[in-house]
């Protein structure tokens, strides 16, 4: 559900990747990417959140972080995170709570960088 994430609340104030500085090596860079699928259980998909989005807090860190929900309906919006640390532990703490509505991934180098 889309409208229940509000990106502008993000204290996350990392400049877009555009205007890294010159010389800056973005090929390092890792991100975590989450698809959550709506179900006919809203309830459940809004714990479901509650908990993904708790999860998220445990792991501070600087890398970027897009969740992308894709609805009933077919459509999809795409929402950026605050930044978190992005590493095992996390998406296999993440994969339980999707459990089968969703997955967690983590991608490094150029399909990182706001792709």
């Amino acid at each position: 559900r889309p409208s229940t994430l509000d990106p502008s609340s993000s204290s996350d104030q990392r400049p877009a990747t555009g205007d890294q500085p010159a010389g800056v090596a973005t090929a390092s860079r890792t991100a975590l990417l989450i698809d959550l699928r709506e179900t006919e259980d809203e309830a459940a998909d809004r714990d479901r959140l509650r908990r993904l989005l708790a999860i998220l807090a445990d792991f501070p860190g600087e890398d970027e972080v897009r969740i992308t929900v894709h609805t009933l309906e077919g459509g999809s919006e795409r929402v950026a995170l605050p930044a978190a640390r992005a590493c095992g532990e996390l998406t296999a703490r993440l994969a339980d709570v999707l459990s089968d509505a969703g997955e967690a991934q983590l991608v490094q180098g150029d399909a990182a960088v706001g792709g």
